[in-house]
């Protein structure tokens, strides 16, 4: 099926202008028949131009096969030439229907097919000029007519790959909203996936955490009761060591409840943001703590990035004082070389580190998740004891160079 409907109403100015033509044609024509006062003249071209606009406004509003708009083409051929023995005082404007039906095949068929139908009008014009007035002046006339359908069919092919482009351009675009609207959907389900992963996470803690000590709790404070009459001395000593629990499922919840609060992405890029984070776990839980940065440029870091390092440097403080009871504590940040390295090294035991943080990560907990947040930026996080003693959490995520 061919939609020339469609290609004529994306060229209003070619629709209107198609009519108009026709109208002063049939009205000059109409004017020689008046003035011959000949009623089956004026008959015939009442015919003549009624079938041709009919014709025409079946080319021009419906969409139709490509083999019936041909036969529509050579119809209006035929008619042209049938206006020429109709009225032949007129004759000499008919060509201009002929040069209109041409800008029409130019915008209906492709590059080849238009010069075809080109060619078909212009041996038509020479043909009947040649029947109505000398052959050397019909070769001039139709000498002119081949400039004109040549500047047509350039302005028509210029017109069709203006179409082409904007249709185009409207694709790309329509594709391009697409694209975006497909990555805010998918930025918004990663954004939404991470908030549930560390909700998910810190819950398990939470839950893990306090449920460890309240069980344990549970146990003491019965034996209390049950030797506070036959053994105060030891009662007294399982209450004091319910109270020692007790502290220490506080601070844990303090550490959960800390982890908890957002941190905006303007805050994490402020560049005394990690240093704060690290003098106030300090001053916290009462372990040496020491920052050190170098070259680094916190400001000039992207939101996920910014919030990556802060977790990395929050979980090796988290899992320095929870899982190897370190007594001291150094924080590095070294940018160079596209790179950016944290490094949370503390001073804690060996063996409390693997088999507490080992545990840990084999239920899904800290490590692994903060793994996937630094591969996501392409960067490489490791954990492991130091041959000098302690532990080191190492993370390196890629980064712009700094210009200075």
């Amino acid at each position: 099926m061919l939609n020339l409907a469609a290609t004529h109403r994306s060229n209003p100015i070619l629709y209107a202008a198609a009519y108009l033509t026709t109208g002063v044609v049939f009205g000059i024509s109409l004017l020689f028949a008046l003035d011959n006062d000949n009623p089956g003249q004026i008959a015939a071209l009442g015919v003549v131009f009624g079938l041709f606009t009919l014709v025409l406004t079946l080319l021009m509003a419906v969409t139709m096969p490509v083999w019936l708009v041909r036969s529509l083409f050579v119809v209006e051929c035929i008619l042209v030439a049938m206006l020429f023995f109709a009225a032949p005082e007129s004759s000499g404007f008919a060509p201009i229907l002929l040069v209109m039906l041409a800008a029409l095949a130019f915008f209906s068929f492709g590059s080849r097919e238009q010069i075809v139908w080109g060619v078909i009008f212009l041996v038509e014009i020479f043909g009947l000029l040649a029947l109505v007035i000398p052959l050397d002046e019909a070769l001039l006339n139709g000498a002119l007519y081949v400039g004109i359908i040549a500047f047509v069919w350039a302005v028509a092919r210029s017109l069709q790959s203006e179409q082409q482009a904007r249709a185009e351009s409207q694709r790309l675009a329509a594709e391009l909203e697409r694209a975006n609207a497909q990555l805010r959907e998918s930025a918004w389900r990663t954004q939404e996936l991470a908030v549930a992963q560390e909700r998910t996470r810190l819950a398990r803690e939470i839950h893990d955490s306090l449920g460890h000590h309240l069980t344990v709790l549970s146990v003491q404070l019965q034996a209390a009761s049950r030797l506070f009459e036959r053994d105060p001395a030891r009662a007294a000593r399982e209450i004091e060591n319910a109270r020692s629990i007790v502290a220490q499922a506080l601070q844990d919840v303090r550490h959960s409840v800390s982890a908890l609060r957002e941190v905006t992405p303007p805050d994490l890029r402020d560049p005394d943001a990690l240093a704060r984070l690290v003098r106030d776990f300090g001053d916290a839980t009462g372990i040496v703590t020491e920052f050190r940065a170098d070259n680094f440029d916190a400001a000039g870091l992207s939101p996920a990035q910014a919030h990556t390092l802060y977790r990395v440097v929050q979980e090796g403080l988290t899992n320095a004082q929870k899982h190897a009871h370190a007594s001291r504590i150094d924080v590095s940040v070294i940018q160079a070389d596209g790179k950016l390295c944290a490094r949370v090294v503390d001073n804690g035991c060996d063996a409390l580190h693997r088999r507490n943080l080992g545990a840990a990560t084999a239920a899904g907990f800290g490590l692994m998740g903060l793994r996937e947040r630094v591969e996501l930026l392409g960067g490489t996080l490791s954990a492991a004891p130091r041959a000098e003693g302690g532990f080191e959490l190492r993370a390196e995520i890629p980064v712009e160079q700094r210009r200075d």
